[in-house]
């Protein structure tokens, strides 16, 4: 079972060239995470182009939704990580 390894992956070309890279020369599962962050970006674009590049695409919807001051303030980054690593 290969290692994983997790990519914050913005669809540019330096992080479009690694992800291949990572895979020949390592033999990662490259899991490739796009965030949302109200930047307006295609968002599905990018998740498109992680795919294309030979990854597994995990986006994380809204960071910079506000969360409930009882919340951990990383709860919804930590669960997106959990799917895209564990499952």
């Amino acid at each position: 079972m290969p290692e994983k390894v997790v990519l914050a992956y913005s669809g540019g070309l330096d992080t479009s060239i690694i992800i291949p890279w990572l895979k020949e020369n390592y033999s990662y599962d490259v899991i490739a995470m796009v965030g949302d962050v109200g930047q307006g970006d295609d968002i599905e674009a990018v998740v498109e182009k992680a795919y294309a590049t030979g990854a597994r695409a995990s986006r994380l919807n809204c960071a910079c939704t506000p969360k409930s001051p009882s919340a951990p303030g990383s709860s919804l980054l930590d669960e997106t990580l959990y799917q895209a690593v564990c499952e």
